[in-house]
């Protein structure tokens, strides 16, 4: 997404923000959403073997006649339930993602049967937050104004992320 426009006032970090104070902001960690990959199934009309699984606490039942497609769509339609989607290619993996990015979302994914996973058993994964350094100098072209102080954050959809530090500030 395109950039447009940052606004800072009042306090950072105890100084007092000027017209001309220059910022510089570095993202030393991205953020990323959580992730997990299926066994491979050579096509999307590949059936799936009967059983259930659970993707953060909500279970799906299938049976033998079940293919591939009608999993992907039963997963991505509950995707406000678990917040979690399903992507597919032909001679490849399902992949589950959580929606929201940052490490308070989760793909769990307990598969009793073995129907997503080569066998049974359980996997998961967290997401990661967002690092950024943010520095002022508050005197602007003056030396002697810089303050830098760090901001966590992607505990927010795609469409926003929000960037927290200590004291309480936050961009978003």
């Amino acid at each position: 997404s395109k950039f447009q426009a940052i606004s800072l006032s009042g306090q950072f970090n105890g100084s007092a923000l000027t017209t001309n104070a220059a910022v510089t902001v570095a993202v030393t960690t991205a953020a990323d959403q959580a992730q997990v990959v299926s066994q491979a199934f050579a096509f999307s009309t590949t059936t799936v073997a009967a059983g259930s699984f659970t993707i953060n606490g909500t279970t799906f039942t299938t049976t033998a006649s079940d293919t591939v497609a009608n999993v992907l769509a039963r997963i991505n339609a509950t995707q406000g339930q678990t917040g979690v989607r399903a992507e597919f290619t032909d001679g490849g993996t399902i992949t589950l993602t959580n929606v929201n990015y940052g490490s308070n979302f989760r793909v769990d994914l307990s598969d009793a049967n073995g129907v997503l996973l080569a066998a049974a058993g359980s996997t998961t994964d967290t997401g990661t937050d967002a690092v950024a350094t943010v520095s002022i100098d508050t005197n602007g072209t003056t030396a002697g104004g810089v303050t830098t102080v760090t901001f966590t954050g992607g505990r927010y959809g795609q469409s926003a992320l929000k960037l927290t530090d200590n004291e309480g500030n936050s961009i978003m």
